[in-house]
């Protein structure tokens, strides 16, 4: 037999064979197993479970949503991958995962909340500060804000006026965020220069995370000051019978109701507030027992914006 035709029988033996194909590795192979799993939990930081959180591959071609226990199952191909979790109200959170052919892989995830606000607002206080000091303004912004990871997971807060260049951090007093514009910080010396910009509120998370409010607005400021007329500091009231608080109102044309105010001279807690709807300028006042009171009377609009008059002290005998 020539050389040739001895070579040529032995390729054509070779291209005849069909290799057995029942390796589950071998992409040819009917038994050929190209998808894995990629399961885990997402959970809170607190460890609590997250249901319904959407989980999904980068490229976006497998999705899955958690259990009632925060557990996940998917199946996607061999290869990297890049895991999505994300759960509404909580800052979405990434893994990277290489699953080889019929590889199972396990992961966690930690999500962490982010920081809400239930309250965002702004009034302007008009206020009558009595001599030395006279009348001064000033804009009062408070906010509530919580955190599904706690409230004590809420490192700090600010406020900001982009479009007049404000921004002015917080201060946390019994559950609420607060601060207090004076006029000086305004561009233009004056809470004008306020109103009709947007305020945006933030709330920063331990984490580093960010919440936002939606904007809020100065709607108002109150000019005219009502002026306490009876009884004043050289006034003295029984503390057998009933008197009369009694003011100079205000005349304005948008809707607004009185509120007079009445505390102890040291302690400056009030004792009586009460509210009384213009025309009205007086409230009849039930005895006192002796001593030295305080008294005030303020406008506040229905946007909760403030005038205020000076105190007034009086003696109970």
């Amino acid at each position: 037999m020539s050389k040739n035709l001895y070579w040529g029988l032995l390729i054509l033996l070779l291209l005849s064979c069909t290799p057995p194909r029942d390796n589950p590795l071998d992409p040819n192979s009917p038994y050929f197993q190209g998808k894995g799993t990629i399961s885990g939990r997402v959970t809170d930081y607190a460890g609590n479970p997250l249901s319904q959180a959407l989980i999904f591959t980068i490229p976006q071609k497998y999705a899955t949503e958690t259990d009632s226990l925060g557990f996940f199952l998917l199946e996607p191909d061999s290869g990297n991958w890049q895991v999505v979790a994300n759960y509404n109200g909580y800052a979405p959170d990434t893994i990277e995962v290489y699953l080889s052919p019929g590889g199972k892989e396990t992961i966690s995830f930690y999500l962490n909340g982010i920081p809400f606000f239930t309250e965002a607002k702004v009034v302007s206080y008009h206020e009558d500060r009595g001599w030395p000091i006279g009348s001064i303004y000033y804009a009062f912004v408070r906010c509530i804000v919580s955190d599904p990871d706690g409230i004590a997971d809420i490192d700090s807060a600010h406020f900001e006026v982009p479009s007049i260049g404000i921004h002015q951090a917080l201060l946390y007093v019994d559950g609420a965020y607060e601060g207090e514009i004076s006029t000086s910080s305004c561009p233009n010396g004056t809470l004008e220069d306020l109103i009709g910009y947007d305020f945006i509120a933030y709330a920063i998370d331990k984490k580093g995370e960010k919440g936002k409010s939606d904007p809020f607005y100065l709607a108002r400021i109150i000019y005219p000051l009502p002026y306490p007329i009876w009884p004043t500091y050289k006034d003295t009231v029984s503390s057998d019978s009933s008197f009369s608080l009694i003011w100079r109102g205000i005349d304005v044309n948008y809707p607004f109701l009185y509120k007079a105010v009445i505390c102890k001279l040291v302690s400056f807690e009030p004792i009586r507030m009460d509210s009384i709807a213009p025309p009205d300028t007086q409230l009849i006042v039930d005895s006192l027992p002796e001593g030295t009171y305080l008294w005030q009377v303020m406008g506040i609009d229905e946007f909760g914006n403030v005038t205020k008059s000076q105190y007034s002290m009086f003696m109970v005998k």
